[in-house]
């Protein structure tokens, strides 16, 4: 066989699942957007909708966490907290720019959180990883109205180990989508001015969308689609 990918003539795609390839950019690099590049994008921008000066906390510094950590970066996210328990994940995170790339197994993990936060905790959280125990340490080092972005699939429920707390803070959990194809057809000027375009070669800027600015009742909008405690009315 003399052509890249397994009976790749006998494939067939809906003409509207389809997205063009601009002729500037490597196939090789465009090839990753469908999900390294997409979901953390649809996480960090969308579900999560970060802003500028929110503390980021991304567990797990795999392919989709270092293109995450990126994104957050280019958002204006500060501090970006990278959490995984490999030396050489976190040494990845950092050159992704993560501000801090912390073990969760180390005793003093919640206390470095607060002083990586400078005491307000985590404004927005992603769990990247896929791990239970990832989503259950997230919860606890949340700050007030924090929320837990679940980016990682896996058939376990979420744990909380103080509700009470949880509540009263008015923390919440959501889940993310991969974006939809008008969110990709916007992409001819992002990042924005200002930002930098800095990037490892496998985040192809190019192509990543254009983020909408979060509206202030943002928050009220995700509860059709995310777990929240608050007092009634």
């Amino acid at each position: 066989m003399d052509y890249d990918g397994g009976w790749a003539q006998y494939a067939l795609a809906r003409k509207d699942t389809l997205l063009p390839i601009p002729d500037h950019l490597p196939f090789d690099q465009d090839a990753i957007t469908a999900d390294a590049v997409s979901t953390p994008y649809a996480a960090i921008v969308d579900t999560g909708a970060v802003r500028p000066a929110q503390a980021v906390g991304i567990w797990g510094a795999g392919g989709l966490s270092a293109h995450g950590i990126r994104l957050a970066r280019l958002v204006g996210a500060a501090p970006v907290i990278a959490v995984d328990p490999l030396p050489s994940a976190r040494e990845r995170a950092l050159f992704f720019g993560a501000d801090h790339a912390l073990d969760p197994m180390a005793g003093d993990f919640a206390e470095a959180v607060h002083e990586a936060t400078a005491g307000r905790g985590i404004d927005v959280a992603f769990e990247f990883a896929g791990v239970g125990a990832a989503r259950a340490q997230a919860t606890t080092v949340l700050g007030p109205n924090g929320v837990l972005v679940l980016a990682g699939l896996i058939p376990e429920p979420v744990t909380v180990a103080d509700s009470i707390d949880f509540c009263f803070n008015v923390r919440q959990t959501a889940d993310t989508t991969a974006p939809s194809r008008s969110t990709w057809n916007s992409s001819s000027d992002w990042p924005p001015p200002g930002a930098s375009t800095s990037a490892p070669p496998s985040a192809p800027t190019s192509r990543w969308p254009k983020p909408q600015t979060p509206s202030p009742d943002w928050r009220r909008r995700s509860e059709t689609r995310s777990a929240s405690c608050s007092p009634p009315k």
